[in-house]
């Protein structure tokens, strides 16, 4: 009967039940594709659990503009290998991907993920070929219903409303690839390690000319929460760490956080997500 409910209130998202408010620590993300005009976007939904172990999820997602993208395909996360996976088109150009840690036909099969990061999907978005370099495309979480976005327990008691961290597709310019001199980007942010993290994680980035970068950690909602390089610098390749706290001294909360390098105001933003 238990699974019953899950089924029922992942498929339809219309069953009453009593949710909880919705946490900061609980988060369904969109990451950012930057691609050159043409290609096909790649961008990953997933998942940050950290007051239940979930054994599903449901969310819908849809485009700013569906005359100039469209959602084509939908691959399944490595973190949900074993969950059973659906992908519900709408006519409106929106997309319902709803997941469940039940193997069919024994529904009494359930493998929750525990609390932690997770890799839910690869959803894959075509573009029309006339979008413009430089355009930012939204890609958005569906906020309109109670539980268009939610995340439920193993046993299907406990529903939770998620914070959501939108995406979007970014086209390359062709002017941003290469200078005057025909070097490769004139900075290069790379990936935080570990993410998430806990104690403290890693930056590294490239700048290939002398001047004027900042490092800088904001929260989700844009408050600025830490500067961790301010200067006038040369080229080269840099590392920065941070040690979850914020410029006061204050230790930061759990949550998703932005970090953005600037040269000379050209910026590189990615996301990174403070687990504890």
């Amino acid at each position: 009967m238990k699974k019953a409910i899950i089924l029922a209130v992942l498929l339809t998202a219309s069953v009453p039940f009593n949710s909880s408010l919705s946490q900061e620590v609980d988060s369904l993300m969109l990451s950012t594709s930057y691609i050159y005009q043409g290609d096909t976007a790649s961008l990953v939904l997933s998942l940050v659990n950290q007051t239940i172990r979930v054994g599903g999820f449901s969310t819908r997602i849809f485009l700013a503009d569906s005359t100039k993208a469209r959602f084509i395909d939908v691959e399944r996360g490595e973190s949900i290998s074993d969950f059973s996976i659906f992908m519900s088109p709408f006519s409106d150009g929106s997309l319902r991907i709803t997941g469940m840690a039940i193997t069919f036909p024994m529904v009494d099969t359930i493998s929750p993920l525990p609390l932690g990061y997770h890799e839910l999907a690869v959803i894959r978005i075509a573009l029309d070929d006339t979008v413009a370099e430089g355009s930012h495309l939204p890609v958005a979480f569906d906020c309109s219903n109670e539980y268009g976005n939610a995340i439920v327990d193993s046993a299907g008691y406990i529903i939770i409303i998620p914070v959501v961290v939108d995406g979007e597709i970014v086209i390359n310019r062709t002017a941003d690839i290469y200078n005057d001199n025909q070097i490769p980007y004139n900075l290069s942010l790379g990936n935080n390690y570990p993410n998430p993290f806990n104690a403290g994680t890693s930056f590294e980035f490239v700048i290939n000319e002398h001047g004027y970068v900042k490092f800088e950690i904001y929260d989700i909602l844009g408050k600025k929460v830490a500067c961790l390089f301010d200067s006038y610098t040369s080229a080269g390749t840099y590392t920065l760490r941070w040690n979850g706290f914020s410029d006061s001294g204050q230790p930061a909360a759990s949550g998703v956080y932005l970090y953005m390098l600037s040269l000379d105001g050209k910026d590189a933003v990615k996301k990174m997500t403070l687990l504890k």
